[in-house]
């Protein structure tokens, strides 16, 4: 009778242990199912971010390029306006030089506006030198 139940009793063991394989085998299946969905899933996100981000640089490289362009334009326009400013002769620039140099000469140097009022507080000065020695 012993044996017999010691029988029964492994058997039943045997067989609950299938089941909890059977269990885990099936759990992990399932964990392994929602893993590949999470990857899935971050993959599409990153994805998505990508394509923003691309989207995004490639509207900075327009950008950049439309004011490359501009700039390309405004310099050539300014070259154009210098070759087509009209250049003085050097005999032109003779002649308007000793102009401009006697009529800054002549603003620049101005007599003193008020001569005896310096030169008294200069006597007056001197004066109270001699007296405190």
């Amino acid at each position: 009778m012993q044996q017999q139940n010691k029988g029964l009793t492994s058997s039943s063991s045997s067989s609950s242990s299938s089941r909890s394989r059977s269990r885990s085998s099936s759990s992990g299946k399932a964990a392994a199912a929602a893993a590949k969905r999470q990857q899935q899933q971050q993959q599409q996100r990153q994805q998505k971010q990508e394509m923003k981000v691309e989207g995004g640089l490639q509207q900075i490289q327009s950008l950049y390029q439309r004011q490359q362009q501009q700039q390309q334009q405004q310099q050539q326009q300014q070259q154009q306006q210098q070759q087509q400013a009209p250049r003085l002769h050097p005999q032109q620039h003779k002649s308007t030089a000793p102009n401009s140099s006697s009529s800054s000469n002549s603003s620049t140097i101005t007599p003193p506006s008020h001569p005896p009022a310096a030169a008294a507080a200069a006597a007056s000065t001197a004066a109270s030198a001699s007296a405190a020695a």
